[in-house]
């Protein structure tokens, strides 16, 4: 992990509230191919709690109208986002939902002022680090195609016009430019193995053929056939393969000029224009490194939940519970919470890990970072609905990178966003047709649509709609300054008396990741103590469903 102290030689972690002053529940998370974490309540607010005149009247004043979403438009309006913002060596940009068109449209708009007016060089997005190569080929050579390009990274949620768009105005940008100055593009996520493993296959068989057939057994181990959550668990297996072929790459002749020169003979080498470049070995090994670990996380957190589910059946029927299985049942539950924070923790962790790589390998000065609300937040990562966090992508950046870190979140008022649910429940006409149901081959047999208040439901990608924002909410404050579309300054409006104590008071916030279901809408409102956790927030008053790539409505 990378050190990162302020010049005065502190560490970087006090600088993190001075910086302010001046996935899915538990079952859907397995049963969808989806990247969202949400954050956890760990406060109890009063949503019957009103906010007072005095608190938004000093919430208006820190609010600066903006004119649209639409990346196309000028960007003259850009320039009165906070300045910290705008400088900053690192943004992270959020989203309070994985299916809002206007949200993904905003980010687009104001990733193309960061790079065409800020010198930005850097784009980051929330997906598999090394399936997203491909797009970084076609941003920077002009080589593939972006939608196809995205049909490689699991994610339904970047498989959206939006994306698609942005990633065309990056190769335009990029268009004749020195390829020292052209932006890059790279995921950090490290969920999957099989992308990692596929590209080092092709090197191998490209450059050193003979380690790549003594490797193979090791790499048809790690890899995992595309998928987040395996049947059984394959752990030990993985982690015994990973460190064969750490130990076969790091010390074969045919190797070492990669990992000592990784710009000399295997660069020249790999002449295939789809073949990664050498430096490539490297991200795939840290990816491996990172998805394995998670992948561990991921077994133990089920083996925990599984021992939880287990002592709630022995209990079923009982009419007396002895301390003893009380005793256990909390030991279960407790065990079951540590696993998951630590699930929590460690996706977060290596995606910060792969921050500083793509800075380091790319050599850009700053980067733009393209998640969710969840992950970018400077506070936590954590689960709706229960009081479980670990340390979200934002926080463990800003514990390095302290002031050079800023975080942007997102919000709005009513309108549509896509998600997957219960499609029975959809509005008509709204329902995609792509199923992920719990019979999706993930390893799951939890019944996702089970719901306390019905009967299983196939879950599918629908349009789902909201009528207006969770009383006493940010959401609320923000639509009553009554802008189309707007940034609230959170460290403007965290130094205002009007407002301080307020904001400093964990708030309702609406986050909807890849999953939703409409008979349960409370449990989509979490809590943010705002300036701990954002530097600024975007609101959108009407919103509608991003727009998928396959031509679906």
């Amino acid at each position: 992990m990378t050190d990162h102290t302020t010049d005065d030689g502190t560490d970087a972690t006090d600088d993190r509230r001075d910086a302010t002053d001046d996935e899915t529940d538990a079952t859907t998370t397995e049963t969808t191919r989806s990247n969202d974490v949400e954050p956890d309540t760990t406060e109890d607010v009063d949503p019957d709690t009103e906010i007072g005149e005095r608190v938004l009247r000093g919430l208006a004043d820190h609010v600066t109208p903006l004119e649209t979403t639409d990346p196309t438009a000028p960007r003259d309006d850009l320039d009165a986002f906070p300045e910290s913002v705008l400088d900053a060596q690192i943004v992270g940009l959020g989203e309070a939902t994985h299916g809002t068109r206007e949200f993904f449209q905003f980010k687009d708009r104001l990733i193309r002022h960061l790079v065409a007016d800020r010198g930005v060089r850097l784009v980051c997005l929330e997906a598999n680090a090394p399936e997203t190569l491909a797009l970084n080929r076609y941003v920077v050579h002009g080589e593939g195609d972006p939608a196809a390009g995205l049909a490689g990274v699991y994610f339904w949620t970047w498989q959206v016009e939006a994306v698609r768009d942005l990633l065309e105005w990056l190769r335009s940008f990029n268009e004749g430019r020195p390829v020292a100055d052209r932006v890059r593009f790279h995921g950090l996520d490290v969920q999957y193995t099989a992308g990692a493993v596929d590209r080092l296959e092709r090197l191998l068989e490209t450059v050193a053929p003979e380690t790549c057939e003594e490797l193979a057994d090791d790499l048809a181990t790690l890899h995992d056939d595309g998928e987040r959550v395996d049947e059984a668990d394959h752990s030990d297996a993985r982690e015994a393969a990973l460190a064969r072929v750490r130990d076969r790459l790091g010390g074969a002749a045919d190797t070492d000029s990669c990992l000592s020169d990784p710009d000399g003979d295997w660069a020249a080498a790999t002449s295939d224009p789809d073949a990664m470049a050498a430096t490539d070995l490297h991200l795939c090994l840290e990816t491996l490194g990172g998805a394995v670990e998670y992948k561990r996380r991921v077994a133990d957190w089920r083996a925990a939940r599984e021992s939880v589910d287990s002592t709630d059946d022995a209990d079923d029927g009982r009419a007396d519970e002895s301390d003893d299985d009380r005793a256990a049942e909390s030991n279960h539950e407790s065990a079951e919470a540590a696993a998951m924070a630590a699930l929590l923790g460690t996706r977060d962790e290596v995606m910060a890990d792969l921050v500083d790589t793509m800075l380091d390998r790319t050599g850009a000065e700053r980067a733009v970072i393209w998640g969710h609300d969840a992950h970018v937040n400077r506070d936590r990562s954590g689960l709706r609905d229960r009081d479980l966090s670990g340390t979200s992508l934002g926080s463990e950046l800003a514990d390095r990178y302290g002031q050079d870190y800023r975080a942007v979140g997102f919000a709005w008022g009513h309108g549509a966003f896509q998600a997957i649910g219960p499609s029975a429940l959809a509005p008509d006409g709204s329902e995609s047709g792509t199923t992920v149901s719990g019979s999706q081959d993930d390893g799951s047999d939890d019944g996702a649509g089970e719901s306390e208040d019905g009967p299983s439901l196939d879950h599918d990608l629908a349009v789902w709609e909201t009528d207006g924002p969770p009383a006493n909410s940010l959401d609320a404050a923000l639509a009553a300054a009554g802008h189309d579309v707007s940034v609230l300054d959170v460290r403007g409006a965290a130094g205002d008396e009007r407002v301080r104590d307020w904001l400093d008071t964990p708030q309702r916030h609406r986050s909807v990741g890849a999953t939703y279901d409409p008979r349960e809408p409370e449990t989509y409102v979490v809590t943010y103590p705002y300036p701990d956790a954002f530097d600024a927030v975007v609101f959108v008053d009407e919103t509608t469903a991003a727009r998928p790539l396959d031509g679906r409505d």
